[in-house]
C-alpha cells in the first residue's frame, strides 16, 4: 500500500512542483489542491498527479474549508502537507481529531511568537506534527521558543 499524501499550495513554485513530481513518480499516490492561477499546474496534470483548483482567500476561509473536507472525505490520506499560514489555518480544524499527520512548511524566519495568538492557530499548534524549515537558522528560531515551562518540542522542526 502507498502512502497517500494531500499537497496544499499557494502556488506551486518549480521546486514545489518538482517534490510533487517526483514523489508520484516514487509511487506516492498525490493529491494537490492549489490556485487555478498557479504557474507549474500544467505540469502536475502533465505528469498524472490528481490536482484540484481551489484558491485559499483568506486565514479563514469557509468555502475552502468545505471544499478541502470534501476531499478529506473521499479519500484516506495519510499526510497533509501544507505550504502556506492560509493552508494551515484553514486546514487545521479539519483534522483536530483525525490520525492524519499535518506537515507544514516554513520558508522565513521569524514572525512567530508565543505570545502571539496566531502563532498558535498556525506553527506552535500541538496538531502540527513536524514542521519542514527550509534552512537550520529557521530550525533553530523555532527551537529557541520557550516561555515559562514551555519549550517548542526540539523534534518538531526538521531541515530540508
Amino acid at each position: 500500500m502507498s502512502l497517500r499524501v494531500l499537497a496544499i499550495t499557494g502556488h506551486s513554485d518549480l521546486p514545489e512542483t518538482f517534490q510533487f513530481i517526483g514523489l508520484h513518480n516514487a509511487g506516492v499516490q498525490i493529491h494537490v489542491i492549489c490556485p487555478e492561477t498557479a504557474a507549474h499546474k500544467q505540469l502536475l496534470l502533465d505528469a498524472g498527479i490528481k490536482v484540484t483548483r481551489l484558491e485559499l482567500k483568506s486565514r479563514v476561509d469557509s468555502a475552502a474549508r468545505a471544499a478541502i473536507k470534501v476531499i478529506l472525505d473521499k479519500a484516506d490520506f495519510d499526510i497533509i502537507h501544507v505550504f502556506n499560514n492560509k493552508a494551515l489555518q484553514n486546514t487545521l480544524p479539519l483534522v483536530k481529531r483525525s490520525r492524519i499527520k499535518l506537515i507544514a512548511y516554513r520558508g522565513i524566519e521569524g514572525n512567530v511568537s508565543v505570545f502571539d495568538p496566531i502563532s498558535w492557530m498556525t506553527y506552535l499548534n500541538p496538531r502540527v506534527d513536524k514542521i519542514v524549515c527550509v534552512a537550520n537558522a529557521i530550525r533553530g528560531y523555532f527551537n529557541k521558543l520557550r516561555f515559562l515551562w514551555w519549550q517548542f518540542p526540539k523534534d518538531k522542526a526538521v531541515t530540508i
